[in-house]
């Protein structure tokens, strides 16, 4: 939600929308018919509904059940030898586990600051244009 109020094109009361996936049908970036800015998005990113129109959802962020780690420790060097070719992700997953045991041992003698870990996939699948 981003606006909720009465804009100058409506007597009625209004919610702005983001929404998380663009509309074909919308160019609507937040601005209403007359111009008038109520929120900022990307355009198509938004709609404008009357307040009796939208319902108000619970929170379920905490229904959730915690994930317990694996017992067991992955073998990523075993799991990638059963894959046929794709020698470049396997070589970038084995820097990323040695990335991933070394900030570990910095965090266990009170050293933090690692780098986050982010992942792009490029490519249809199947391809191993990955990474």
């Amino acid at each position: 939600v981003m606006f909720i109020g009465i804009p100058s094109f409506s007597s009625k009361e209004v919610v702005g929308l983001r929404l998380d996936e663009k509309r074909s049908k919308s160019d609507c970036d937040g601005k209403g018919p007359n111009n008038e800015r109520l929120f900022r998005c990307p355009a198509g990113f938004g709609i404008f509904l009357e307040s009796d129109e939208v319902q108000l959802l619970e929170d379920t962020s905490d229904s959730f059940p915690a994930v317990n780690a694996p017992a067991t420790r992955l073998d990523l060097t075993a799991a990638m030898s059963k894959l046929v070719g794709l020698t470049s992700v396997k070589d970038r997953l084995a820097k990323v586990q040695q990335l991933v045991e070394v900030q570990k041992k910095r965090e266990a003698i009170g050293v933090f600051g690692g780098r986050p870990l982010h992942f792009s996939f490029r490519g249809g699948r199947g391809t191993g244009m990955s990474f």
